[in-house]
């Protein structure tokens, strides 16, 4: 568990200095973009925390984001604050929550991504379902959602439409989308129905089956990564393809690789040996004594070379 929060959270670039007294607020300017010849220039904001806040975020950053846009910024509409009782105010709800500050920040990513899928969504009447009151979402509204969004119609270069399904994203977005339901009936007794519309639903996960690579297919790649200059991503390839069991082919092939990728690891083993015994060691007073093992060859860079 995450220690609690010791101080006010700050906005962008905006620096917190003690003071005898307290703390005083400071925004300062990254050096890349003093270095880019940015206009806007480091200022004190006193030692009010929200009179600081509202300074860097209605004057400061709006700003410095014109300049650093080029003006793009200037014609972005700012976010509106969510009405009580919507779905987005649900999700404002669980954003809010300790349950959902905790998680890593790749799943709060994945969980926004989710959010936005559902709540953006729009309705025939223009309106999009975030902004629709929790009361009139039920079972069936999200059911005939899960349907529309499940496939997705694409134009290729050439014209023509193409109909894709998205059953892995729909269902994570689903997921995503029940759990906020449960807390922000828990924090708000009596204002979420009890019933939770994204619950139960009856997911079927996707039967698509990744495809896997041939030997040639890894040569190929193997060539290339050699060619830009990555040979630890050939090797990397490699070991991973070699490691692959469900393949007459890779059975084949894995006769030829075995002695070589051997020789890698008993060159890696023999490194990290080498490090160890290559340590300074103390022997009493101030005079370290050093260990040094034999030279070793290098590891080999290419590893599927025919052997002589």
């Amino acid at each position: 568990m995450k220690p609690p929060r010791s101080a006010l959270p700050k906005p962008r670039y905006v620096l917190r200095e003690p003071l005898k007294g307290g703390v005083a607020y400071f925004f300062n300017v990254p050096m890349w973009a003093r270095a880019a010849g940015c206009p806007i220039s480091n200022e004190p904001l006193g030692v009010d925390y929200a009179k600081a806040v509202e300074r860097a975020e209605t004057v400061l950053l709006p700003a410095f984001d014109s300049w650093r846009t080029g003006g793009k910024s200037d014609h972005v509409a700012p976010p509106t604050k969510t009405v009580f009782g919507t779905l987005d105010w649900i999700f404002a709800e669980y954003c809010a929550d300790r349950r959902y500050t905790k998680l890593s920040v790749r799943q709060r990513r994945n969980h926004k991504t989710g959010f936005r899928l559902v709540g953006g969504h729009a309705l025939k009447d223009g309106r999009k379902l975030g902004s629709v009151r929790v009361a009139a979402i039920d079972t069936a509204v999200v059911d005939a959602l899960y349907e529309k969004l499940l496939v997705v119609k694409e134009t290729d270069a050439d014209g023509n439409t193409i109909e894709r399904e998205r059953r892995t994203t729909v269902n994570n977005a689903m997921k995503s989308c029940r759990r906020p339901w449960k807390i922000a009936s828990r924090r708000n007794p009596g204002k979420v129905p009890h019933i939770n519309p994204f619950s139960a639903m009856g997911l079927v996960s996707s039967d698509r089956v990744t495809p896997t690579s041939t030997f040639t297919e890894l040569q190929t790649f193997r060539a290339k990564a050699i060619e830009l200059g990555l040979p630890s991503l050939a090797t990397a390839a490699l070991i991973g393809w070699e490691s692959r069991t469900d393949s007459a082919e890779a059975m084949v092939a894995r006769q030829s690789i075995l002695p070589r990728l051997h020789l890698v690891r008993s060159c890696a083993r023999r490194r990290r040996q080498e490090r160890v015994a290559t340590r300074p060691i103390h022997l009493g007073g101030d005079r370290p004594a050093s260990v040094r093992a034999a030279h070793l060859p290098p590891l080999p860079r290419v590893i599927d070379q025919p052997r002589r």
